[in-house]
């Protein structure tokens, strides 16, 4: 690994990667292509002043109801739609229509991220996101089923370390375990049980 390798943190199970994405105008293909900022030269000093607007979904000056609609494969289950503007866009409001009945107008800040979340048991398989302000650029939209922790509960520790298939849906508890079982691989057996009795007898007395 070098040293100067830099990682984020980024979820991948966005809806928005597998369903259909119609625009009222502009090129849509910035919409899911997984990048927040994009811009050909960020050591351009521009960046900071117009952002990244020849990678960002904009609609035509003339589009006075500019919209992204995305159709889903099946019934989803929603919780929240993530947006990410660019710097120089302006979204005031964003109007949020499925058809099985969800309608709602999100009043938004200017704020470069954007979170909408959704009632507990909304469902769609079309979702239409109206957009309201001045200089709209979106760089990006996500929509997700389940939330974080929700994607945590399902894992389940295999039968093969003594889980038997077991829900964990605790971040603390499932470091507890690998550590416990790195403790177990590398650690000599005989000192790591004392220790652990230790621990025990201490604890209980």
């Amino acid at each position: 690994m070098n040293a100067d390798s830099v990682y984020f943190q980024r979820r991948t199970d966005s809806l928005t990667y597998n369903c259909k994405i119609e625009v009222s105008s502009g090129d849509k293909s910035y919409l899911n292509d997984f990048k927040i900022v994009d811009y050909d030269n960020i050591c351009d000093n521009r960046w900071e002043e117009n952002g990244s607007l020849e990678h960002s979904w904009h609609p035509k000056a003339d589009d006075i109801h500019p919209f992204v609609e995305y159709t889903f494969k099946n019934v989803q289950s929603l919780n929240e739609v993530v947006i990410y503007q660019n710097k120089t866009s302006k979204l005031s409001a964003i109007h949020v229509v499925s058809d099985l009945g969800y309608d709602k107008l999100v009043e938004v800040n200017n704020s470069y991220k954007i979170s909408i979340m959704f009632d507990v048991g909304t469902e769609a398989t079309k979702l239409k996101l109206y957009f309201i302000g001045e200089n709209i650029q979106i760089n990006e939209i996500e929509i997700y089923e389940n939330k974080v922790e929700d994607i945590l509960e399902k894992f389940r520790l295999p039968k093969s370390l003594g889980g038997n298939d077991i829900s964990v849906g605790n971040k603390y508890l499932l470091y507890k375990c690998m550590y416990f079982i790195f403790k177990l691989i590398y650690m000599d057996k005989e000192l790591f049980f004392k220790r652990i009795k230790f621990k025990l007898l201490h604890k209980n007395g």
